[in-house]
């Protein structure tokens, strides 16, 4: 199992593609997205 964050579709692809989908050992993989807002607040730093 890998859990991992990335910043956007594209960072996930670059990152499956070269370490997991091209690997010899790997016949196949299924990703499961989590979609949730990690923190989130309207205030402003000071």
């Amino acid at each position: 199992m890998c859990i991992a964050m990335f910043e956007s579709m594209e960072s996930f692809n670059l990152f499956a593609n070269a370490q997991i989908a091209d690997h010899p050992a790997v016949g196949r993989y299924e990703p499961i997205f989590v979609r949730r807002r990690v923190k989130f607040g309207a205030a402003i730093p000071l």
